[in-house]
């Protein structure tokens, strides 16, 4: 199922990635991705003002997909 929290990762990722929204999947880990710990940690930023939840940056290495921070973004809600 694809939520506004998804597509809103979504969107950062190819932001930070600079590839097609389309090209990502929702279960393909952020390693994968060529994030960097630089990368990771400003979107830990981002989606704590984006959904005004506090982020623990290492959150990004065990929730390591779309998928899975999606969910827990919203249960942090």
């Amino acid at each position: 199922m694809i939520t506004d929290t998804t597509n809103w990762l979504l969107e950062k990722l190819a932001e930070e990635t600079g590839v097609e929204i389309e090209s990502i999947s929702t279960n393909q880990q952020f390693e994968s991705m060529n994030l960097d710990s630089l990368s990771l940690l400003s979107l830990a930023h981002e989606i704590e003002s984006a959904f005004a939840i506090e982020v623990d940056p290492t959150a990004l290495t065990e929730y390591d997909n779309v998928e899975k921070l999606a969910k827990w973004i919203q249960q942090q809600k």
